[in-house]
């Protein structure tokens, strides 16, 4: 006798396990990212020591002082004038400079066997009071 099967065909046996990476495969892929980020993290943290090295010896913080002031190539300011230059400084003539120590409104000068040699500030007081009492003068006249 033959067997013969009336009805639906029968259909292949399912597995219970769900189509994909088969369960050992999940721990290998975890092992190895999980060295792949340990190998990552000791590259990182040596790259850090050398570039802390690296500054460290940049650093000459601690063996540099800076000065407070500093002047490059500066020439000295000359703080008197012989009494050629005062009328000169002032665009006057060399007696109205005599004139003015004369009459005191020159206060800070030096008599030397070449003349006189006058304070610069003292000159900028004298050229400033001249100013004013110009200024005074023509204010009255006006």
């Amino acid at each position: 006798m033959s067997q013969y099967r009336t009805g639906a065909p029968s259909q292949p046996q399912s597995s219970k396990r769900s189509p994909g990476i088969p369960g050992g495969a999940y721990l290998l892929s975890a092992i190895i990212l999980g060295v792949f980020i340990l190998i990552s993290a000791i590259i990182v943290g040596n790259g850090l020591k050398k570039l802390s090295a690296a500054l460290t010896e940049q650093s000459f913080s601690d063996s540099y002082s800076s000065p407070d002031t500093l002047t490059v190539n500066s020439p000295t300011v000359k703080k008197y004038l012989t009494q050629s230059e005062a009328a000169a400084y002032l665009n006057v003539s060399e007696s109205e400079i005599s004139k003015a120590i004369a009459d005191h409104k020159i206060d800070e000068y030096i008599t030397t066997s070449e003349g006189y040699s006058i304070s610069i500030e003292s000159l900028d007081d004298y050229f400033s009071d001249e100013a004013y009492q110009i200024q005074m003068k023509l204010n009255s006249e006006g």
